[in-house]
């Protein structure tokens, strides 16, 4: 039978190509830490091109050596583990982790010269072996507690679950391979499902690369804030906000806010990105809202217009206003007008909260 591509694997051979432009997109960062997560996007896009040539035959026609390539669950899983792992104060690589791609390798380039009787014994061991491997990984990766898992970055739990999500599928496949109900249509389903997972690891990095810049930790190399040093930094912050209100100055900027409060703009800047995992905007616009709010649902001063307020309350424009507002409260200021009007409550972005306390990231 002649090798042949059909929609699936035309689908998965552009899914792979996408893959291999999103890595190179990513090495163009020039990033240590970022070079790593491309590796993972890297290896997974050859190996799942190196499935279509198995799906289409075309494999027939290659190389022997290129089956490798099945194996590289064995490399781009730690590659993803050291990111996980690298951070502000060190960069994580160890050789060490790759010892089963090499045992793997062995084998597989070895096996024709061993005269092996029951190479499907091994190859049913190969299989359990990658199942085992993604599992222990997977475990590596995850949060050994509820606190540290609510403590670490949005985008760092979904990267973990993403790649839960990896092995599951992965450990789906083998199930219906080892109970004989695999059909061809399951295996598309699966890796598929498997090419969602890992691409949404890189497309989380691509959208989000202050990530990669906050993990290298030059930003902040010369601060030198104890976490003990950085609370109280933030209570004397909250405090001048509360007491002072700068917020409701439309051109505060971060040096002058750190003029206030008699503190470099780096140290500023670090006390509210890693305490309040905001930007200085952010964390401006966020106290400006919440002072809209409070005059919005004040009796004597609700029908003011809204240009109004939003200059009152420290924006310079009614389209950054609004862009701020429905970030924070999922609706728009006349929405919650309306809203308030009809006595009915607004789930904010705040867990249903209509003032944002900060208060609970502060030592007592």
């Amino acid at each position: 039978m002649a090798p042949t591509l059909n929609n699936w694997t035309l689908l998965f051979l552009l899914a792979a190509a996408q893959g291999l432009f999103l890595s190179l997109v990513i090495f163009s960062r020039k990033s240590k830490v970022s070079n790593l997560l491309a590796t993972v996007i890297l290896l997974f896009s050859i190996m799942l091109g190196y499935y279509v040539t198995y799906w289409t035959g075309f494999y027939l026609l290659l190389p022997r050596f290129v089956g490798v390539l099945g194996g590289l669950t064995f490399v781009f899983t730690p590659f993803l583990y050291f990111y996980l792992k690298s951070d502000k104060t060190h960069y994580h690589f160890n050789l060490l982790h790759f010892i089963p791609f090499l045992l793997f390798a062995a084998y597989y380039f070895g096996g024709p010269y061993l005269n092996i009787k029951n190479d499907s014994f091994l190859s049913a061991l190969v299989a359990v072996a990658q199942c085992i491997h993604l599992v222990v990984y997977s475990l590596l990766m995850y949060p050994k507690d509820a606190v540290k898992l609510a403590k670490i970055m949005k985008w760092k739990r979904l990267i973990t679950f993403s790649f839960m999500g990896y092995t599951g599928t992965f450990l789906f496949y083998y199930l219906l391979v080892w109970t004989g109900n695999l059909k061809i249509e399951y295996d598309y389903m699966i890796s598929m499902a498997s090419s969602f997972f890992i691409y949404f690891v890189g497309y989380q990095s691509f959208r989000n690369p202050d990530v990669l810049k906050t993990l290298e930790g030059n930003k902040y190399s010369k601060t030198q804030l104890t976490d003990a040093a950085s609370l109280s930094i933030l209570k004397t912050i909250e405090n001048h906000m509360v007491t002072n209100k700068p917020y409701l100055d439309g051109d505060l900027k971060l040096h002058q806010l750190a003029e206030q409060l008699s503190l470099s703009t780096n140290q500023l800047s670090q006390v509210i990105n890693e305490q309040l995992g905001l930007s200085f905007s952010d964390y401006i616009n966020k106290y400006r809202v919440t002072e809209a709010m409070q005059i919005l649902t004040d009796p004597t001063t609700a029908k003011i217009k809204l240009i109004h307020l939003a200059m009152d309350v420290g924006f310079n424009n009614k389209a950054s206003f609004n862009n701020a507002f429905k970030r924070l409260n999922q609706c728009t200021p006349t929405e919650f007008v309306i809203a308030n009007d009809r006595g009915q409550s607004i789930t904010t972005a705040e867990s249903k909260t209509k003032v944002p306390d900060y208060s609970r990231n502060i030592a007592n």
